[in-house]
């Protein structure tokens, strides 16, 4: 089995992918979501928002504008659940650029076909 039909993990998808990007000059960003137990005390406390993805990834172009990429990485066959597709949906709605992939080739097809280089 080929290394592009197998499932991989979502970790090495993630490597796969924070490579290309930092390869690309993009500044890759992981973000922290969920409840957190403090240490000595029975309060948790909510790190980011539920829903929200993995990674931005943020460059200045020479253009003057900054693009920015909001990324969620899944394993091979992982599926987006409620609480983020509502936080993709919004930040879209926003006019922020949200994706999400399971794998690298079809992020980097993806990239190709969206971002100059």
């Amino acid at each position: 089995m080929s290394l592009a039909t197998r499932k991989l993990s979502e970790k090495i998808v993630t490597k796969q992918i924070v490579s290309f990007m930092q390869a690309h000059r993009w500044r890759a960003i992981r973000l922290q979501s969920g409840l957190f137990s403090r240490p000595m005390s029975q309060s948790r406390v909510r790190i980011g928002e539920s829903g929200m993805p993995d990674w931005v990834f943020v460059r200045h172009c020479v253009s003057g504008w900054d693009e920015v990429l909001f990324l969620e990485i899944k394993a091979t066959e992982g599926l987006l659940t409620d609480a983020q597709m509502d936080w993709h949906s919004q930040a879209r709605r926003d006019g922020f650029e949200v994706r999400w992939f399971g794998r690298f080739e079809d992020f980097e097809e993806f990239y190709r076909g969206t971002y100059v280089p």
